[in-house]
């Protein structure tokens, strides 16, 4: 097995699973029936996947409060349920998927670039130190003159630190120790940092400390993270799924074409317009 596609979806929002769904099935009908790949949902929802062609991972009540520490950050929950899939994974390299995410590429190309030193993120964001992304600027401000004891030594803010999205992460079975160290990271920074992107910053910097180069794999990807097409795309799942039900996947994989992800150019003027008079 050459590339499982990673799903990590969670939680009583439906929209997310839903997601995770689209994504599964506009991937399995373009690329991944008629290749050597899998796909693997870590899930504490099983029963939503249950006819699909995947691996199930169940997260159990236990895991979902360990990985989020104690409840309270739950992106920890993805670090982990990366990791245990990649882990348990039958593939030599491992495509992780955020459930807003999907592919408009062939991802083998992505997985092409995924090596023993090189793994794939998203987006390089830029530097942390003198940003003048306000998000991104917290962590000089939590960070700043701060060390912190790690099992890869004492780790501090660098003149090097960027910031890097992780809506896709690209590993092969040689990059457990990245993610156990991100996941230290991230528990170690989370409370110093007021910004819910710890996650993706601790999987940088673990990657620049242990010397792994990352692969920028944003062309290869379009999403609907925004709020205003997550508004729009979220109903539209929901009604789709409503109407072919929850666990029909030979009938998903024939009628998904029908969903248009893309909003209508009158829907978007509409947010816009609604949000410009909030703002009045």
């Amino acid at each position: 097995m050459r590339v499982e596609h990673t799903i990590v979806c969670y939680g009583d929002n439906l929209g997310y699973h839903h997601g995770a769904k689209y994504q599964i099935l506009r991937a399995y009908d373009n690329w991944y029936s008629k290749k050597d790949a899998s796909i693997c949902v870590v899930t504490d929802k099983p029963e939503f996947f249950e006819s699909y062609p995947c691996r199930l991972l169940e997260l159990d009540p236990e895991k979902l409060h360990q990985w989020s520490l104690g409840g309270t950050q739950h992106f920890g929950i993805k670090l982990q349920g990366i990791l245990w899939a990649l882990r348990t994974s039958p593939a030599k390299c491992v495509l992780a998927l955020d459930t807003d995410m999907y592919w408009i590429k062939d991802p083998s190309r992505v997985a092409d670039k995924v090596t023993d030193s090189s793994i794939a993120m998203y987006r390089n964001e830029g530097h942390v130190y003198k940003t003048n992304n306000l998000s991104i600027k917290r962590f000089e401000e939590g960070l700043k003159d701060k060390s912190f004891d790690t099992s890869c030594g004492q780790y501090s803010l660098s003149h090097h630190s960027q910031m890097w999205a992780s809506n896709i992460l690209g590993l092969n079975q040689s990059h457990s120790e990245l993610l156990e160290y991100s996941f230290e990271l991230f528990s170690t920074l989370e409370p110093h940092v007021e910004a819910h992107t710890v996650e993706q910053y601790s999987i940088a910097e673990a990657a620049r400390i242990l010397h792994f180069e990352k692969y920028q794999a944003h062309r290869y990807l379009s999403n609907w993270s925004s709020t205003g097409r997550k508004n729009y795309v979220t109903p539209v799942l929901d009604e789709f799924f409503h109407r072919y039900g929850e666990n029909n996947f030979n009938e998903h994989l024939l009628n998904w074409r029908s969903i248009k992800i893309k909003r209508p150019i009158i829907k978007f003027i509409n947010q816009k317009l609604n949000k410009t008079l909030r703002r009045t």
